[in-house]
C-alpha cells in the first residue's frame, strides 16, 4: 500500500462507521426475529454454549443423539419399511464434547458472555459483526489505498451481492465458522497494509486460531504465502512467516493428535479419484457454477497475480472436496465462511491495481463499468442452478438491497410477533424436564431442560414429538422423517411413521399447529411407563 495515499476525514470515519454500525444492529435484529432459519445446529451451539458457561463442561445432549441417529444409526440409509420397524430407541443419552469434531475454543471466550447477553441475541449480534464487519473492512482499506467513496462503496455492493454473503445472513444458521469471515478479513488486511501492527496481526491471528482448526488453516496458508510471493517487498517477512507457520502447525496438532473427524478422513478427492469425479455430472456442475459465482472476485484478482494465487489455494478445497454438494453451492451454510474473506482481500488487491492503471491511462470510468457490469451479472445469476445456469432478472429482486428492507418490513410487523408468539407458545407447550422427539426446526425453542432426540427416533418413548406440518385442519399433511434414498422413499418412511404413532397413541385430534414455524405438536397420549413397557 503506498504511504501516499490520503487520509479519510474524520465526518467520512464518521459516517462510515455510523452505516457499519446501524446496518450491524438492523441484521443483527432480522436474525433475532427471524426464527425460521434456527434449527438443529443451532440448538446445539446454545446448549453447548450454556452448559460451558454453567460449568458442566463443552456437553452437549442434542449433539450426542444428533450425531448417533445420523452417523451410527445407519437409519437414513434404509428402506422405508426397514425404518418403520426398527424400534426407534436413542442410541445413546449420554451427552458428549461436540469440540472433539471442531475445535470450536472460541466458544469458552463467549460462553460468560451468555450471563448478561441471552445467547441467541448475541450468535445473532456476532454473526451480523462478522459479516458487515468484513464489508467495513473492505472500505476502509480501499480508502487507504487512495480509492475514491464512490468506487469504494460499489465495490461493498458487490461483496454483498455475493450469495455467500447475503444468502448467509437471510437464510443461515449461527456457527463459530460464521466469524473467521471478520476475522480472516481483518487478518487478510493486517499483512496486505504492512502497517508493521505486531500486536493487532497477533490477535487477529489467535482469534483466527481459536474459531476452529480450519481457521487456523487458512489464514496459516494465507500468511506463508503472502511472506513468500511477496518476500522481496516485506519489511517483517520473517515475523510473517513465523505467524503463518505457526497458524499451519496448530492446525495440522489439532487434527492429527486432538480431533477425531471422521470427516477429515474422506472429505477430499484423491488424486486416483478426481478423474472419476469428473465423470459425476452433479460434482462437475457445482464446482462449475462455484467458479462461475466467484468469477468477479477471480477477474478482479487477477489484477493481483500474487494474491489471486493464494486464494486459489484457499478456495481449492470448496471445489476438489465433497461432502454432497454443500460445501460448493451451499451458500447459506457455513462452507464459504472460509475463503470468502480471503477471496474479497484478493479482488481488493486487485481492484486497486485496476484502478491505478486505469486512472494512469486517463480512463477512470473503466472500474466503475467494471464493478456496474459484475453487480448486474451476479445479481441476475441463480446461484442454485447448478443443473443449467440461469440468469434473469427475476433474481434481481434477491438482491440484498433489495431483500433487505422487504425482510425487516415483514419480520418487524405482525408476521414477526406472529412468529414470535409461536415460539413462546411452543416452549411452554412443552415443559422442561419432558422427553421430545423433534425436527431440527424445533430444537432451538427446546434445547433448554429437555431431552430432545432427532425425530423419529425416541418416538415411542417421548412425550411430545415435534413434526413438520402444513395444510389446513383436515388436510393437513405431516412430516419430518428424512432419507438419503430420496424423497419417494422419505414419504413413504413419513406415511408408515406417522401411522405407527397413531397406532402408539400420539393424540392428533389435539396437535397444535404453528403456521409460521411450519411445526406442529403432537402428545403422546401414554403414560411414560406404558410407553416404555410398549416399546420394550
Amino acid at each position: 500500500m503506498s504511504s501516499a495515499t490520503p487520509r479519510m476525514t474524520d465526518r467520512e470515519r464518521s459516517v462510515a462507521l455510523s452505516v457499519f454500525l446501524v446496518l450491524t444492529m438492523l441484521v443483527t435484529a432480522l436474525i433475532v426475529f427471524k426464527l425460521g432459519t434456527a434449527k438443529g445446529d443451532t440448538a446445539i451451539f446454545y446448549q453447548l454454549t450454556e452448559n460451558i458457561a454453567e460449568g458442566a463442561g463443552p456437553t452437549s445432549q442434542i449433539f450426542q443423539d444428533t450425531t448417533s441417529y445420523v452417523f451410527s444409526s445407519d437409519l437414513l440409509n434404509q428402506p422405508a419399511a426397514v425404518v418403520a420397524k426398527d424400534p426407534l430407541r436413542p442410541l445413546a443419552t449420554a451427552t458428549d464434547d461436540p469440540l472433539r469434531g471442531h475445535a470450536y475454543y472460541i466458544l469458552f471466550l463467549l460462553a460468560p458472555l451468555t450471563r448478561i447477553v441471552p445467547v441467541a441475541v448475541l450468535f445473532a449480534a456476532l454473526f451480523a459483526l462478522s459479516f458487515v464487519g468484513m464489508v467495513a473492512v473492505a472500505y476502509f482499506a480501499l480508502r487507504r489505498c487512495g480509492i475514491g467513496i464512490p468506487a469504494s462503496a460499489l465495490f461493498c455492493v458487490l461483496v454483498i451481492t455475493h450469495p455467500a454473503w447475503s444468502q448467509s445472513l437471510f437464510d443461515g444458521q449461527f456457527y463459530p465458522d460464521r466469524l473467521f469471515v471478520g476475522a480472516g478479513a481483518l487478518f487478510a488486511y493486517l499483512l496486505y497494509a504492512r502497517r508493521d501492527s505486531r500486536v493487532g496481526i497477533i490477535v487477529a491471528a489467535v482469534l483466527c486460531a481459536l474459531i476452529n482448526e480450519r481457521g487456523a488453516l487458512i489464514a496459516g496458508i494465507f500468511a506463508v504465502g503472502y511472506a513468500i510471493l511477496y518476500w522481496k517487498e516485506l519489511r517483517d517477512r520473517v515475523f510473517t512467516l513465523c505467524v503463518g507457520v505457526g497458524l499451519l502447525v496448530y492446525s495440522v496438532f489439532l487434527v492429527k493428535v486432538v480431533l477425531s473427524n471422521i470427516i477429515y478422513g474422506t472429505y477430499f478427492i484423491s488424486v486416483a479419484d478426481v478423474l472419476g469425479h469428473f465423470h459425476d455430472v452433479q460434482f462437475v456442475e457445482r464446482a462449475l457454477l462455484l467458479v462461475l459465482v466467484c468469477s468477479p472476485f477471480v477477474v478482479l484478482a487477477l489484477f493481483a497475480p500474487r494474491m489471486a494465487l493464494i486464494a486459489a489455494v484457499c478456495i481449492l478445497p470448496n471445489i476438489l472436496g465433497n461432502i454432497g454438494g454443500a460445501e460448493k453451492i451451499g451458500w447459506s451454510t457455513h462452507y464459504p465462511s472460509y475463503y470468502l474473506p480471503i477471496l474479497v482481500m484478493a479482488a481488493l488487491a486487485g481492484f486497486v491495481n485496476l484502478w491505478r492503471k486505469a486512472k494512469t491511462a486517463n480512463v477512470p470510468a473503466i472500474p466503475y463499468v467494471a464493478l456496474g457490469v459484475m453487480i448486474l451479472g451476479l445479481s441476475m445469476l441463480d446461484p442454485a442452478s447448478y443443473a443449467g445456469v440461469r440468469i434473469s432478472p427475476d433474481q434481481l429482486s434477491n438482491q440484498f438491497l433489495l431483500r433487505f428492507p422487504r425482510e425487516l418490513a415483514t419480520y418487524y410487523g405482525p408476521a414477526g410477533r406472529e412468529l414470535d408468539g409461536e415460539a413462546a407458545d411452543v416452549s411452554r407447550v412443552i415443559p422442561p424436564g419432558a422427553r421430545v422427539s423433534s425436527i431440527e426446526s424445533g430444537m432451538p425453542f427446546l434445547y433448554r431442560g429437555r431431552t430432545i432426540h432427532y425425530f423419529p427416533t425416541g418416538i415411542d418413548q417421548a412425550q411430545y414429538a415435534v413434526v413438520s406440518a402444513s395444510g389446513m385442519d383436515g388436510g393437513r399433511t405431516y412430516g419430518g422423517v428424512l432419507s438419503f434414498l430420496g424423497r419417494q422413499e422419505a414419504a413413504k418412511a413419513n406415511d408408515l411413521i406417522f401411522a405407527r404413532m397413531r397406532r402408539d397413541g400420539y393424540d392428533f385430534d389435539r396437535a397444535r399447529y404453528y403456521p409460521m414455524l411450519g411445526l406442529a405438536i403432537i402428545k403422546h397420549g401414554r403414560p411414560a411407563k406404558e410407553s416404555e413397557q410398549h416399546a420394550q
